[in-house]
């Protein structure tokens, strides 16, 4: 088994984090609106941090997922591995996917995993959470864990 190498990167910011799960939003969005009900695994720790951080403050998150999915979000706990099958969307409507999201929650980069993306487009990876449809409760998240 292969050590896998990271480097430490200071620019990986709270804004750009935000603005990647605007685009994340924006993507799960346009997939449930064209019928496509897969689920999309957050599967960079930075970006679900300043997820969690965004939804500590509720009016602050109801407008975000407002202005970026025209609907509320819902941060769905629930574990796997695998591919990452909806990065194709993402390229054809962004380009390529930025190194933050194969950053830790500690803003480290998990090198190998970034270098295959570059090198082939394949994303395989862990992932604790994704969004859910946001079903007019009031509630932002749900744990599907239990």
């Amino acid at each position: 088994m292969s050590t896998i190498t990271t480097t430490d990167v200071e620019s990986v910011t709270e804004r750009q984090a935000l603005a990647e799960l605007s685009k994340f939003f924006q993507l799960h969005a346009a997939r449930t609106g064209r019928g496509d009900s897969s689920f999309m695994p957050m599967f960079s720790g930075r970006i679900d941090e300043a997820w969690h951080r965004l939804s500590d403050d509720r009016q602050a998150y109801a407008q975000f997922c407002t202005d970026n999915a025209g609907r509320q979000v819902t941060h769905v706990s629930t574990l796997g591995r695998g591919p990452i099958q909806w990065t194709s969307d993402y390229e054809a409507r962004f380009g390529a996917l930025p190194v933050i999201w194969f950053a830790a929650t500690t803003g480290s980069i998990n090198q190998a995993a970034y270098e295959l993306y570059r090198s082939t487009g394949r994303i395989e990876a862990s992932w604790n959470c994704g969004p859910g449809g946001g079903d007019g409760d009031g509630s932002l998240t749900e744990d599907t864990t239990a």
